[in-house]
């Protein structure tokens, strides 16, 4: 099922039913999909889910096409690479606000369609507007060969942890000589570091697991992965994956050639560029990932953002540098005048570098902003892959109108699925440390639908959680079910409210307890990029 969304669902048909490969990003999406393949193939229940890996776009559909009762009740296994929810709440809750919307850059929400805004996103459509999910997988995949027979089908399982995904796998069905990919073979260059940010990727190891399948695997005659379309015939998927295992090894071994040579990563990235043999394939174009992210990625992970030069060791922060320097320069009308002359020659790299200083300087300038949106504009326009072309274009969006987007709203089925240890974690990165310094206070937290109580302590501004602990001298007792607990500390719903309902409770002192909810800061996904 393709053109939903940015990833696809595969539907395979077992003797009873479906399993499902990959759930799309969002719940409504996913209906739709099933409801399509239930008016033209058949309504058939859904006998397991399989997640290939550990990302939203591929996990947040889910409960548009199962229940948490289909799970529970054992009509439905979701089956996942070991490490998958650990993976997916700390790229979807730990660090999601922030991820969140750097989103809106890599994937240019909120542009127009057209020419001169959103065209793709280059691994497939966009992310569309929506409700996201989770639920936990019931069966982790902990090695590679472990095999399994799902409703009829034999499947087996190699692992690939650490490269398109912290936590990712990808399957053979020999009785069809099919072999799914999931996102470590696609049919554009990938992203070893995306610009939202996450963990950088292992380059080496990315085109390790790819060889490993061509070895084990040798007589498949289909692939299919979780983003664009399959590809027919024996000779056809190996090419595919040779040079696509061939093209991140080039990458990789190039990078730390010409850094053992002394160049920083921001040189390398002007040098490398694959052979004739490799960049003549289509599959191995810039169309979402770019060969200079990922050469920058490479050195980075080894030898992280120093380069090595002690003047780049401390720099000044980015706004207080930008005064400093647009006053070295002559002040913003010199600059500025300056700048306008590189932008008719076309220099449109350095004239958003250098006006960036200025924005940074003095945020009220609009004749900077806006010649930095010039610039902007004409690389976006310029580029080959769809996630620069629409970071430079959300960029000079933003400096035109001074409004940022809100990226994903999450709501009370967005939080429900994710364990109670996630919840609480995302509790503890979302402490205020400097206004809890001094503080000390303990919560007991029970959950009346699972029956786990977890004992919470504030100490040294930091939270920490233990299960099946308490203390006699809690400061508070909370006793909930999960989403009560969710809409109280997740969603903003005052406790007065949720009280009546019966499914929240809270004993001792309420001033400690209130106190607590005040050191807890709420994201704001809407924090400037553009501007200081």
């Amino acid at each position: 099922m393709r053109g939903y969304d940015l990833a696809c669902m595969a539907i395979i048909e077992g003797v009873t039913g479906y399993i499902i490969v990959d759930t799309l990003s969002r719940v409504e999406e996913s209906k739709k999909a099933m409801d399509l393949v239930y008016e033209h193939i058949g309504r058939k229940p859904i006998k397991a889910v399989i997640v290939t890996h550990s990302h939203v776009d591929h996990m947040g559909g889910i409960a548009g096409i199962i229940s948490a009762a289909d799970v529970k009740e054992g009509r439905t296994k979701i089956i996942a690479p070991r490490g998958f929810t650990e993976a997916y709440l700390g790229e979807n809750v730990l660090a999601g606000p922030a991820m969140g919307r750097r989103a809106v850059y890599q994937f240019g929400l909120g542009l127009p369609i057209g020419p001169k805004g959103i065209i793709d996103s280059g691994l497939g459509k966009s992310f569309m507007a929506g409700t996201s999910s989770f639920l936990p997988p019931t069966d982790e995949v902990a090695q590679t060969g472990q095999r399994m027979t799902i409703d009829g089908v034999e499947f087996i399982f190699v692992m690939s942890p650490e490269t398109e995904a912290p936590a990712e796998m990808e399957f053979y069905m020999p009785q069809f000589r099919t072999l799914c990919v999931a996102e470590i073979v696609n049919h554009t260059v990938h992203n070893l570091y995306p610009m939202r940010g996450t963990l950088t990727r292992d380059a080496r190891a990315w085109a390790g697991y790819i060889n490993q399948m061509l070895e084990l695997f040798p007589d498949a005659e289909f692939a299919f992965g979780v983003h664009l379309w399959p590809v027919w015939g024996k000779e056809h998927v190996r090419n595919w994956l040779k040079k696509q295992r061939d093209m991140y090894k080039y990458l990789h071994d190039q990078t730390l050639r010409l850094a053992n040579l002394g160049y920083t990563g921001p040189e390398i990235a002007q040098m490398v560029q694959l052979p004739p043999s490799l960049a003549s394939e289509w599959f191995n174009g810039d169309f979402y990932g770019a060969i200079q992210n990922n050469v920058r990625a490479i050195y980075t992970r080894y030898l992280g953002w120093y380069d090595g030069n002690p003047a780049n060791l401390n720099p000044l922060p980015p706004e207080e540098s930008a005064k400093r320097l647009v006053e070295y320069m002559g002040g913003p009308d010199q600059v500025l005048a300056r700048a306008r002359k590189s932008y008719e020659a076309g220099e449109y790299r350095w004239v958003a570098q250098v006006l960036n200083l200025v924005v940074f300087s003095d945020p009220k300038n609009m004749a900077a902003r806006n010649l930095e949106a010039d610039a902007l504009e004409q690389l976006g326009y310029q580029q080959e892959s769809s996630t620069w072309r629409n970071a430079y274009l959300v960029g000079a969006r933003e400096l035109r109108t001074g409004r940022n987007i809100t990226p994903f709203r999450k709501d009370l089925i967005t939080w429900v699925g994710i364990p109670e240890a996630g919840l609480l974690d995302a509790l503890a990165v979302s402490l205020n440390g400097p206004k809890a310094n001094g503080k000390t206070i303990y919560v007991n937290c029970i959950f009346t639908d699972s029956k786990n109580a977890y004992l919470v302590t504030l100490e040294n501004s930091v939270i920490h959680h233990f299960k099946d602990r308490s203390r006699t001298d809690a400061d508070v007792t909370i006793t909930a079910d999960k989403p009560s607990f969710i809409k109280l500390m997740f969603l903003g719903m005052p406790s007065e409210q949720i009280i009546p309902s019966g499914h929240l409770k809270i004993e001792g002192n309420k001033v400690r307890f209130n106190e607590l909810l005040g050191l807890f800061d709420i994201p704001d996904a809407d924090f400037n990029i553009m501007l200081p």
